[in-house]
């Protein structure tokens, strides 16, 4: 969407700057750790195979950028009182460097891997390190192959690193990051012209203007209508929302080629335009993202299996009817970016936690006043990036593998997932997760950006 110059004494209608960001058409960028900043890289041909260099320079890439963040960090010397006294801040050790220096302690940064079966090695620039985590203290996290932890322990006379604690390196704020990168295009949408103060005066005064985000949404399914009468009914005498973001599964069936299931999906998208339709101001005015889930069908998939991430939006054959109905709809991939006014918002689509949770190396322990939602939520931010999982485990398109980073951090991260919503707060990031509008009692978010806070909503229908 392009946007217009406005003189300050002009009124400015905050929907007009509202952009979605797909993730074909994202830069991508990579680190150079010479010249300390990010070089726009040319995409190749999307393919989820690779030779090993490129799986190489993915894991490199993703290391160089948590370390540069990481040795920000005032626990690693740039905080006045270390700058005062060196002896207090934290220093990372190479793997190489333990050599010969049995029964000390170090601390160790770098990526976990398991090159023999059953036994686990953390590796780094310099080479890799045998761990072993039989009594390893943590407070939070899902520990998976492929993620970037930091160990303190001692290297026994045996050879192996023996860890006291594990943790993950901790993410930047969004503010501290655009502060030592000003220049750097990370998401690739048009600059607004408007003057970044109006919008951001705007975007506070506006405190009717939300966004809600709806997941798991079933359209062959009756209540799943009745569910979505309801919400357009709230807003009837109120503002209507600046977008609805819609999120898949839009069917609990695999369409698998078969010609009823493709029209019995193409006809749920005909009803959900005709039931927009009959709210005319939400019609005319509320924008309609959909965000498709792994059961929704693809372009080019064989069975409609999809599983690769980033996921296509879904195919125009059966939207085509949608699109013509309603004025404001666009279908979009997942994940997917949202630039409204000041703020950046990555909605990502997956069933994540129980992805982590089964392929976590050790389990994650919920001490009281803390949920199992601050256990992903940190994961995925410390780890910027949306998939801190293996290829073997969640395949990815290497070559656009940078739509699942999550760096800088956005304003709002959206992980809609099958478990219970939540809307919580780390490093000055909203997450949010509509939760389920399939299940018994229907879930959803409403999220105001004017405070930058969301309300869970639910209801049974």
């Amino acid at each position: 969407m392009q946007d217009v110059s406005i003189s300050n004494d002009q009124p400015l209608n905050v929907s007009d700057h509202f952009a979605v960001q797909g993730a074909f058409t994202m830069p991508r960028l990579q680190y150079n750790t010479s010249s300390r900043t990010f070089v726009k890289q040319v995409h190749g041909r999307r393919s989820i195979l690779t030779n090993p260099e490129r799986a190489i320079d993915l894991h490199r890439n993703r290391f160089n950028i948590i370390k540069q963040r990481l040795l920000r960090n005032e626990r690693f010397g740039h905080g006045s009182i270390h700058m005062l006294n060196p002896d207090a801040f934290l220093k990372i050790t190479p793997t190489m460097s333990l050599i010969g220096r049995d029964n000390q302690d170090f601390l160790l940064f770098g990526m976990l891997t398991e090159p023999e079966h059953g036994k686990h090695f953390l590796e780094d620039e310099t080479g890799r390190m045998e761990l072993d985590l039989s009594n390893t203290n943590y407070r939070y996290g899902l520990f998976t192959l492929n993620a970037f932890v930091l160990v303190d322990g001692l290297y026994g006379d045996d050879h192996i690193f023996h860890v006291r604690d594990i943790e993950f390196p901790a993410a930047e704020s969004r503010a501290m990051t655009e502060s030592v990168f000003p220049h750097i295009d990370f998401l690739g949408l048009t600059k607004p012209l408007v003057d970044p103060q109006i919008l951001q005066i705007e975007e506070t005064a506006n405190t009717d203007a939300c966004i809600v985000f709806i997941s798991e949404m079933d359209l062959q399914e009756p209540k799943t209508m009745r569910g979505l009468r309801l919400i357009f009914e709230s807003f009837k005498d109120t503002r209507p929302p600046i977008a609805f973001v819609l999120m898949g599964n839009f069917t609990k069936q695999r369409l698998f080629g078969k010609p009823v299931r493709k029209r019995q999906y193409r006809d749920g998208f005909t009803m959900l335009a005709d039931l927009i339709n009959k709210f005319p101001v939400i019609a005319e005015e509320s924008t309609f993202v959909l965000v498709p889930g792994a059961m929704d069908a693809r372009e080019d998939a064989v069975h409609d299996d999809n599983t690769i991430t980033p996921r296509e939006k879904i195919p125009d054959n059966y939207t085509n009817r949608f699109r013509h109905r309603v004025r404001k709809a666009i279908f979009t991939t997942n994940p997917c970016r949202i630039r409204y006014c000041t703020q950046d918002i990555v909605v990502y689509r997956e069933d994540l936690f129980s992805e982590l949770w089964r392929n976590s190396i050790v389990r994650p322990r919920a001490s009281e006043g803390e949920s199992l939602a601050e256990h992903l939520v940190r994961t995925v931010l410390d780890q910027g990036t949306l998939c801190p999982l293996p290829q073997s485990v969640k395949p990815v398109y290497t070559e656009y593998e940078q739509a699942l980073q999550l760096y800088p951090l956005p304003d709002v991260l959206v992980l809609a997932d099958k478990v219970d919503a939540y809307g919580i707060n780390y490093q000055e990031t909203h997450c949010l997760n509509p939760g389920s509008f399939s299940k018994v009692r229907i879930s959803w978010s409403t999220y105001y950006p004017a405070t930058r806070t969301s309300e869970n909503k639910s209801m049974r229908i």
